[in-house]
């Protein structure tokens, strides 16, 4: 193995014997951390010789992947919406599926409007930091109880520019902020059950188990977003939440008797992925 191109192959069948299913896609990342280049120039350059130490980190890396560590603990960074991220050990990784919250965000609001949003569990920060990008005008509050996780949000705002609007406070739910009202309330909070948690690929449970499984079939925190959050919402202010792929009915009727208009969205997959609540009125 000295080229890109015999390390591409040889990466790919490591990988592949492993049973990983994403063999391909991780085995360029890992090489482009290896070496520090990108995807075009991997393919662009397949004779290029890698070097001892280039060599040893990409063995390295694969060998971790082999353990089933996920890719972005490895590398050290995440993608989500167009941007890199900042991840480490220790804090949940952002997934792909979390991108419809930014989504649902902007068919809500416009790109003037000043907004006071608040996040529970910003884990890397990657939803309140997109949010800032996106939303210039607007002051996002954001609070997780793990300290590794409010490092790596502070980090990243400032990666990203926008320190000055990202409030971090080390809380769980709502307790940072009494007396504070906001026109949208988003999160992706723990929703697995204690089933779906141990029939998890490995690679899910080698992340935090609090920012994963819930109490009540997974439901526990959702309910209690949507039953609390009326006390810190404006009138017809939104609630965003990331909810499990068989849990949509079931807190969309919650929500529902909470005061909340509710639609539930889908992924890409088809899958139940995200709720959106409306108060239309002040709920005591």
């Amino acid at each position: 193995m000295t080229t890109i191109r015999d390390a591409l192959i040889y990466g790919k069948n490591f990988l592949k014997k492993k049973n990983i299913s994403t063999y391909q896609l991780d085995t360029e990342l890992l090489l482009m951390s290896a070496i520090g280049k990108d995807k075009t120039y991997l393919y662009a350059h397949p004779e290029y010789i890698l070097n001892e130490r280039e060599k040893q980190k990409y063995l390295k890396n694969l060998k971790e992947r082999s353990k089933r560590l996920p890719v972005a603990y490895i590398i050290g960074e995440k993608e989500f919406y167009g941007e890199r991220f900042i991840v480490e050990k220790g804090v949940f990784c952002p997934r792909p599926e979390t991108e419809l919250l930014i989504d649902e965000a902007k068919m809500l609001f416009g790109i003037n409007d000043k907004l006071k949003i608040y996040e529970i569990g910003c884990g890397t920060g990657i939803i309140s930091i997109t949010l800032a990008r996106l939303f210039p005008k607007s002051i996002i509050y954001c609070c997780d109880i793990n300290n590794k996780a409010l490092d790596l949000t502070l980090r990243n705002a400032k990666f990203h520019k926008v320190k000055s609007r990202v409030k971090i406070f080390k809380g769980s739910f709502f307790e940072p902020i009494k007396d504070t009202k906001f026109d949208l309330i988003i999160s992706n909070p723990p929703y697995l059950d204690h089933d779906d948690y141990m029939g998890a690929e490995p690679e899910v449970r080698k992340e935090p188990k609090a920012a994963l499984m819930s109490r009540e079939k997974g439901l526990w925190a959702l309910k209690k977003i949507i039953r609390e959050s009326k006390l810190y919402l404006k009138d017809e202010g939104y609630i965003l939440l990331e909810i499990g792929n068989a849990q949509g009915e079931y807190i969309k009727k919650y929500g529902e008797k909470k005061g909340f208009e509710i639609v539930v969205k889908q992924d890409l997959n088809g899958y139940d992925r995200v709720i959106r609540g409306c108060l239309k009125t002040k709920n005591t």
